[in-house]
């Protein structure tokens, strides 16, 4: 769970475990409690033992094809977002994760998983990176550092939901929360297209170069 593609889960379980340790004399702290939130992650695993009956070698190829994929192309597709548009990277790794969990979800074959890992991979570095720049491209840095902290905010809440929702929806089969995730990204990826403005967008040159 901790090796996601860009690296930010390990990144924010240290982060938490030293403000714990900063704050752990407080008087407030006693009575402190963390909680980690998964979500359709809670199902995955589960998913691929139970319904595609992976065994331990073919659980560590899949996670090595998801890792592999975000390595190799973490630069490549931030030279799409600086060259072409931050706005579109966005869109095409939303897509892009949404269309790997549908049909992963629907085709519990290890062969499509481990393939379609790969590309789950690549998803999140066309995003990773992009979404903060665009924000801060439209906004303003200062503007932007606020606002990225109001959406993890409202992240968490809406976490919370989704954990009740995972667990009612994959009680009735496992594969459903997989899959309305992935539908539910394709969907973010069109509703993009249609409400994220790109109007202070300027291209990189030296992106365009390093394309060439």
């Amino acid at each position: 769970d901790l090796s996601d593609p860009h690296g930010t889960h390990r990144t924010c379980l240290k982060a938490i475990i030293k403000a714990c340790d900063l704050c752990r004399d407080d008087d407030w702290f006693a009575n402190t409690e963390v909680w980690m939130y998964r979500g359709a992650w809670q199902e995955w695993p589960i998913y691929q033992v139970e319904m595609a009956g992976l065994g331990p070698l073919q659980l560590v190829l899949v996670g090595t094809a998801l890792e592999l994929g975000a390595f190799l192309f973490e630069i490549p597709t931030g030279v799409v977002a600086d060259a072409w548009s931050r706005k579109g990277s966005v869109v095409v790794g939303f897509l892009n994760i949404g269309v790997a969990f549908v049909i992963s979800g629907l085709n519990p074959l290890f062969e499509i998983i481990a393939v379609l890992s790969f590309g789950w991979g690549i998803g999140w570095t066309f995003i990773s990176g992009a979404k903060e720049a665009w924000l801060a491209d439209e906004v303003g840095v200062e503007v932007s550092a606020g606002l990225m902290r109001k959406g993890a905010r409202l992240g968490s809440m809406g976490s919370f939901v989704g954990i009740v929702l995972a667990v009612v929806i994959g009680s009735v089969q496992i594969n459903y929360p997989v899959v309305l995730s992935g539908v539910l990204f394709a969907l973010w990826g069109v509703i993009s297209v249609i409400l994220m403005p790109e109007t202070n967008f300027q291209p990189s040159n030296s992106a365009q170069g390093r394309g060439q």
